[in-house]
């Protein structure tokens, strides 16, 4: 069943903590919202990517990710990030829990990725660590950290 049918109803409008930023206010909607989403890679079509392109980042629609599959290293891989704009439910899959980098600026731009933070979000990475992203990045950064296996050396700190 979809997640928007009855039988799924009393489920999806369970708000859960943790899926809430508590600098962002919620929406009103009948279905509980998050304001996280996952990292799908780079590009338009980057959930929709096998696990060896190196568009790829940590998650995907049809996508099993290991950590042998994540050559460029868990500390240089966004895992979850932020988000501010195209709010859905945690249920609905899509946009609302699953992004790509699309278009210039990353951070604060049109993909909706950001934080109610001033300069930034923050993300978790695929270490377990959170670090806190500025705005000002360089965009060849944003998309090396957003890919699992493209290759490139990025060093957060």
């Amino acid at each position: 069943q979809g997640w928007k049918s009855d039988k799924n109803a009393q489920f999806v409008k369970n708000r859960i903590e943790v899926f809430l930023n508590p600098g962002v206010a919620t929406e009103g909607d009948e279905f509980a919202e998050t304001h996280y989403v996952g990292i799908a890679g780079l590009g338009e079509d980057a959930a929709e990517l096998p696990v060896n392109d190196k568009k790829a980042g940590m998650f995907g629609y049809d996508r099993k990710t290991s950590f042998r599959d994540i050559t460029d290293g868990t500390s240089n891989t966004m895992m979850v990030s932020d988000a501010t704009k195209k709010l859905g439910s945690w249920a609905a899959g899509g946009d609302a829990t699953l992004r790509g980098l699309t278009k210039a600026p990353y951070v604060n731009g049109p993909d909706g990725l950001g934080g109610p933070w001033a300069g930034g979000m923050n993300v978790l990475m695929g270490d377990g660590s959170v670090q806190f992203i500025s705005e000002n990045i360089d965009n060849g950064i944003m998309e090396a950290l957003s890919t699992i296996r493209g290759g490139e050396a990025v060093n957060l700190r």
